[in-house]
């Protein structure tokens, strides 16, 4: 998430590779060349030359020859700077419209061909303004949706919270609906960054400049649920500033670790002060977690977002977790008595104490910031977080049911609370 803080990916007990997670974030603002040429690499396409920023476009065709090759100098009479792109980018555009819209064939049918276009276009003026550049496509794209299909990637570089990023697709065996995509940096992130990954040679780079322009943007964290089924709303929290972090840095590709492999490294990738990375967990990791943790005085807290928070470099430091951010440690028979998990834990069973700790840890929360003039913003949003857990529990168990009093404090300060592991 942003206000110095950087989101960047759901993770759960399999500690899936984080650098190809879904991150929460906005666009480097390194200057490279726009010139117009053929591309040489990703990275010359990726960011703008400013940091206004410019809003990327590429537009594809495919169908019977002659009606694509009249689209395409449609679009480069109507967008002088677009140039088409060689066969492995148009290859690899047609693999990402074909993957987030599901309105291209597996493969290309044997009477037609497929060719894309690129160009740089002005982002819109205000928030509110429609941009140019989509009017301009759609109506050449709806020109030729009854002979061919056509896609449109659209991808705003600028750090704004309005700042969009969409995938259109149209044609023939599409329907009257179009099939598309799209996200924002204030609202659908996980979209936006999807599209964002694809302006990237490789997900090292991708990484390393999502989460260090994080430092960058002043983008309001948006509202939304902290938990689903799939995943707890607690957080492993990696700070550069975090007095527990010692030598530990974050894998930031191949020069520290391979794919797939570890997540903290030793003097590894630090993210810039005040920018923080989470991976969130499962139901039975955040429970294993949090009933160590207090024994050996890490606590979790909340955020100035209102998300639930704890040191990942203290429970790597306690031997909690490993460097892939596994526990290393299970629920003991006295922790499945207590929260009634029976002999063989579920993500189910941990879900309900979970919930039940998360809405104690929010009661008490929303009280110490009210007593000690927390703001109304966060006050409201952990109060809205309390409901939404109480809900769940009202609707599937009995709310007290798990509830273990006094399991942990969450407010940073607090007489049982542990200074060391509030990382701001």
């Amino acid at each position: 998430m942003f206000k110095n803080h950087q989101e960047l990916q759901d993770i759960g007990s399999s500690a899936a590779d984080p650098r190809a997670a879904t991150p929460n974030g906005g666009v480097s603002p390194h200057p490279v060349s726009t010139d117009t040429g053929p591309c040489k690499t990703l990275q010359d396409f990726a960011f703008p030359r400013d940091r206004f920023g410019v809003v990327r476009n590429i537009v594809l065709f495919e169908g019977p020859a002659p009606e694509v090759h009249h689209a395409v100098a449609e679009i480069r009479r109507e967008y002088r700077s677009a140039t088409t792109e060689p066969p492995e980018e148009t290859a690899r555009h047609r693999q990402l419209i074909r993957s987030e819209t599901d309105g291209l064939p597996a493969t290309v049918p044997a009477d037609a061909i497929t060719l894309a276009v690129r160009f740089e276009t002005a982002p819109p003026r205000t928030p509110t303004s429609v941009p140019i550049a989509l009017i301009g496509v759609k109506a050449i794209t709806d020109r030729w949706r009854k002979t061919m299909t056509t896609g449109h990637v659209y991808f705003d570089t600028r750090l704004v919270a309005s700042a969009v990023a969409m995938v259109y697709c149209a044609g023939p065996s599409t329907g009257h609906m179009s099939r598309g995509l799209i996200g924002s940096l204030g609202g659908h992130r996980q979209a936006y960054f999807r599209l964002k990954r694809h302006f990237y040679d490789d997900d090292d780079t991708f990484f390393r400049d999502v989460v260090s322009e994080a430092a960058e943007a002043l983008i309001e964290y948006p509202y939304r649920p902290e938990w689903r089924e799939d995943h707890s709303p607690l957080r492993l929290q990696f700070m550069s500033e975090d007095p527990s972090r010692h030598e530990w840095g974050l894998a930031d590709g191949s020069d520290s670790a391979a794919p797939g492999g570890d997540f903290l490294v030793k003097n590894g990738f630090l993210p810039p002060e005040g920018v923080s990375v989470s991976a969130q967990t499962n139901w039975l990791t955040a429970l294993t977690l949090l009933a160590h943790a207090t024994n050996v005085g890490i606590y979790a807290f909340f955020d100035d977002d209102g998300q639930m928070m704890i040191s990942g470099y203290a429970l790597c430091t306690a031997g909690l977790i490993d460097a892939g951010l596994k526990p290393t440690v299970q629920l003991s028979e006295t922790d499945r008595q207590l929260y009634r998990l029976g002999s063989q834990p579920t993500e189910e069973t941990a879900m309900l104490a979970v919930l039940n700790i998360y809405a104690k840890t929010l009661g008490d929360a929303i009280a110490d910031y009210i007593g000690h003039g927390g703001t109304n913003d966060l006050v409201s949003r952990l109060a809205r977080h309390q409901v939404e857990a109480l809900s769940w529990l009202a609707k599937h168990a009995d709310s007290g049911a798990a509830t273990r009093a006094g399991y942990y404090r969450s407010v940073p300060g607090s007489p049982d609370a542990a200074p060391a592991t509030d990382t701001r």
